[in-house]
């Protein structure tokens, strides 16, 4: 049965009420037992884990690590005023922290996992939820893939736009750059450059080449590698120009190469200086064509009444983990606006759209493989 607006934003409270920021371990234990205690008396798989202090459920119609489509979310959010832990409605707006992101899109999808578990043949289906992607995902959806979690589809509900589909997020990858030089003296740097002369010299010019795009972009057209240089620090050096200097580049990365090829780039472009770097987030891509991508914008459009587009996202999320396992990913997000700032809010008006839209798509999803397998050729082994 299909739950009314006013179900569906009662489950959303729920999870709203809770500040499950970082470090209130009790709070992260709580909204995901609020979470368990929704699927009392529901025939579903529920497995809980902690890592790191951080708990996890994930809540499968089979008892699968793989169900061929995994809904995924977080419920952790950043810190908030206290008023935004008692979420309110006006003008069909849901106020409170983590409304859009992300605790509406969890509460659909708690309600999609429930109805379709208690129809009469329940489809291959999981619902994965993390508290730590706001601190990086690490302990959350990182941990269980590790642990064997996977499906043969995501859908993450944690994209960029309300009022498109994505369907790529760009990976991020942290650099230090190093300069050590001897340098001349200050009025004399024919006899050696300072280390802060040659780091910005040599980081401008390694940028140009690493991200060449990056000044032809924009928020419409956005798919492309950009850099930031987060700092640059140096150390008095006297009556001579700094010996050493360093830069902390943040490159958000495009193009169909590995986290660890991005370094190996970086390295290339920065030289001769020193380079280390961090895989924060690998690139998340599925073709803007994709038949499965566009049918879910076309069933989300069509339930929400108004168009809806398909775009790259310039941010990440916990989908990032999902990456090196080569499954299609699907990302959308809960119409809405002020995340993480102190006026969050949720369109109370999608969130039935948004249920429908996921309960048809997976519904469909189901018939295609079922199908599928009835067409399977049956071999008989020989008397």
């Amino acid at each position: 049965m299909t739950p009314t607006a006013a179900e569906l934003v009662q489950t959303c409270n729920s999870l709203i009420e809770v500040p499950s920021i970082d470090g209130d371990r009790a709070a992260l234990q709580e909204v995901v037992r609020r979470i368990r205690e929704f699927f009392h008396d529901v025939p579903v798989e529920v497995h809980e884990e902690e890592f790191g202090g951080y708990p996890s459920i994930v809540i499968t119609t089979c008892a699968s690590k793989s169900p061929k489509i995994m809904l995924h979310g977080h419920v952790d959010v950043v810190p908030g005023k206290p008023e935004q832990f008692r979420p309110e409605v006006t003008d069909e707006r849901l106020h409170g922290r983590g409304a859009v992101d992300m605790k509406g899109f969890v509460a659909v999808a708690m309600h999609v996992i429930r109805d379709l578990a208690l129809s009469p043949y329940p489809p291959s289906v999981g619902l994965m939820i993390n508290t730590d992607e706001e601190v990086g995902g690490r302990c959350g959806a990182k941990h269980l893939v590790q642990q064997g979690w996977s499906a043969e589809q995501l859908i993450n509900g944690d994209g960029g736009y309300g009022d498109a589909v994505t369907f790529a997020q760009k990976g991020i990858i942290q650099l230090t750059v190093e300069a050590l030089v001897e340098p001349g003296l200050r009025y004399a740097p024919w006899n050696g450059l300072g280390a802060a002369d040659v780091l910005l010299r040599t980081v401008s010019e390694g940028l140009q080449q690493l991200c060449p795009q990056q000044n032809e972009l924009a928020e419409e057209s956005n798919w492309g590698s950009t850099a930031c240089v987060l700092s640059v620090e140096t150390k008095e050096n006297g009556s001579l120009p700094p010996r050493k200097a360093s830069a902390s580049i943040r490159v958000y990365w495009a193009d169909d190469h590995t986290g660890a090829e991005v370094i190996e780039l970086a390295r290339k472009a920065f030289q001769p200086l020193k380079v280390t770097g961090r895989v924060d987030a690998e690139r998340v891509y599925l073709s803007p064509s994709d038949p499965d991508l566009l049918h879910l914008r076309d069933l989300w459009q069509r339930q929400l009444g108004r168009p809806i587009g398909i775009r790259a996202d310039n941010g990440s999320s916990d989908a990032k983990w999902f990456a090196p396992l080569g499954i299609p990913i699907l990302i959308l997000r809960m119409p809405g606006c002020g995340a993480h700032t102190d006026n969050e809010w949720l369109d109370v008006t999608a969130l039935k759209p948004m249920y429908q839209t996921l309960h048809q798509y997976i519904t469909e999803k189901s018939g295609e493989a079922q199908e599928s397998d009835l067409a399977a050729p049956v071999i008989l082994e020989q008397p």
